[in-house]
């Protein structure tokens, strides 16, 4: 592998091994300020998105009455965000706190409203909006029947198109509660009331909710089975209509006052709970930890630290996850100042997760508390920073990124040979600076010739050898394919402006085995980036 290869990456050309190092860095793309804020709304203290729609709660907005609360709609528009509804609970009032939690999912958005007082003082709410064309209108404001004053239902919220959990960690002296919901033809109702099966009061059960399809996680972060508020979470699944508590989860290396619990994320097999008051790298300095499974079994896979971590930072305060992406929000990180808070990136290659990048406001400042609350889709984080003062103190911000994380993928058919079609890899994700090997196994299971064949775009040509081409031939280097396969080395330039390029490999191999005596492996997608 030589400089003909790394022409295929940028038109730099051959980069010499003096060239200084440059760095793969996000974009900051926006920050987002809410067209009416005002010191105290702590615009950003929740914040979800999903597509082209991303919600912004501000539970401190005293539109009606103080800390009545909001929450801000955006659309997008190209790489930008704009903002279009203002959206306010019917009837909210002094200190209801709408826009504590906020979800969206499609045409349907769900404000809590912790504090709300539809049965008794602070019983607490959720409030369900859906599209109407271009407007955002009320559908239905939800409470349950057997609310009790400091209930706070709507401290948490989660939605899976018609199906809605909302966290009640106050019901019977915080021993807590979620509460299910399901829409059928435009109305909610009230599938099942969950409780721990071992709940005690003062565990928080409902403080973070994840759901999706059929289970449904939420934290417990002053559980004490693993010591005084270790935390825990707790995993149901839906048979029918019916929950049915599954597990318990803790932290392989569970302790006193970790705070396991207090955020999580959950999609297609994998699991992120934040633990802010882990103690790896000093007091309350924090953790995640990554599951894996479903329905009723999860394993902890891997426990993700700040590569940076500090006393206090509180790393998990909030988290994120999408595909191969996983962020995480430190709010109270002194890496620039006092509290100004970052959020970390990480990127999965298989089953283990690396660090990509820090993220922090390009304008920070001391007690922003940047990462309190994080989006993520499609290489877009969002994240809230509830205390910035732009417009008054406290009045809060979120700040949108683009993030390009080092990927890799397979892609297309490969085609059998002796031993079946031969498979294709890369050693280690990559990024930019990366010295790399892409694998292939050996179909003939004998030494052999091979092509690989590499190129900038992706295609899917059938050929006369019976396989079909999926990579644009741009570069073909021949080679020979030892018996164990082969390891063929590239190096990718320190070069930033590579992020965000993709690189396109396949490999064909000699075998009497296959139809017309040759081989083909998947294609594979390599997605340079930090």
């Amino acid at each position: 592998m030589c400089c003909r290869q790394l022409a295929l990456l940028s038109s730099l050309g051959c980069l010499s091994a003096a060239t200084a190092p440059a760095q793969c860095s996000p974009q900051q793309l926006q920050k987002l300020l809410a067209s009416d804020g005002a010191a105290g709304d702590k615009f950003g203290f929740s914040v979800a998105f999903d597509g082209t729609t991303a919600v912004a709660g501000s539970f401190g907005h005293g539109h009606a009455a103080p800390c009545a609360g909001a929450a801000y709609v955006f659309a997008r528009s190209g790489r930008l965000w704009i903002e279009t509804t203002e959206l306010r609970g019917s009837g909210t009032d002094v200190g209801d706190h709408f826009g504590n939690a906020v979800d969206v999912d499609g045409d349907t958005i769900v404000v809590g409203a912790r504090e709300d007082d539809p049965v008794a003082g602070n019983s607490g709410a959720a409030y369900v909006f859906v599209r109407q064309g271009s407007s955002w209108v009320e559908q239905q404001k939800i409470f349950p029947a057997d609310g009790a004053s400091t209930d706070l239902f709507g401290y948490a919220v989660a939605l899976d198109g018609d199906t809605l959990a909302v966290g009640a960690k106050g019901v019977l002296a915080e021993t807590g509660a979620v509460y299910v919901w399901v829409r059928s033809g435009g109305v909610w109702t009230q599938q099942q009331k969950l409780e721990a099966s071992d709940g005690q009061s003062r565990d928080g059960f409902g403080w973070s909710v994840a759901l999706e399809d059929e289970t449904l996680v939420t934290g417990a972060i002053g559980d004490d089975d693993q010591g005084d508020r270790a935390g825990a979470a707790y995993v149901f699944t839906r048979a029918g209509s019916t929950w049915i508590e599954r597990q318990k989860l803790f932290g392989s290396d569970a302790a006193a006052s970790q705070n396991f619990g207090k955020s999580m994320a959950m999609q297609a097999g994998t699991l992120l709970i934040g633990t802010p008051g882990a103690s790896d790298f000093g007091q309350a300095s924090g953790a995640a930890y990554v599951f894996a499974g479903s329905f009723g079994s999860w394993k902890e896979t891997q426990k993700l630290l700040a590569i940076d971590g500090r006393t206090n930072a509180q790393f998990g305060e909030d988290v994120a996850l999408d595909g191969n992406i996983a962020v995480v929000g430190a709010w109270n990180d002194s890496a620039y100042s006092s509290a100004t808070g970052s959020a970390y990136v990480y990127t999965r290659n298989l089953a283990t997760w690396s660090h990509s990048v820090k993220l922090i406001a390009d304008d920070a400042q001391p007690s922003d508390n940047f990462g309190g609350a994080l989006g993520l889709r499609d290489g877009t984080v969002f994240a809230g920073a509830q205390n910035t003062d732009d417009q008054g103190d406290n009045s809060g911000a979120c700040y949108v990124f683009g993030v390009d994380p080092a990927g890799w993928s397979r892609y297309g058919t490969g085609w059998p040979g002796t031993y079946g079609a031969p498979d294709i890899a890369l050693d280690r994700m990559p990024s930019i600076g990366a010295s790399l090997n892409v694998l292939a196994t050996n179909s003939r299971g004998q030494a052999t010739m091979a092509a690989l064949v590499f190129g900038t775009g992706a295609i899917s040509v059938p050929t006369p050898l019976a396989g079909t081409l999926l990579v644009t031939p741009d570069l073909t280097l021949n080679a020979v394919l030892p018996t164990a396969g082969i390891q063929a080395p590239l190096s990718i330039p320190l070069e930033g402006s590579l992020c965000g390029v993709s690189l396109f490999v396949q490999v064909l191999e000699v075998d009497p085995g296959a139809s017309a005596g040759v081989s083909f492996t998947q294609g594979l997608q390599m997605d340079i980036g930090q």
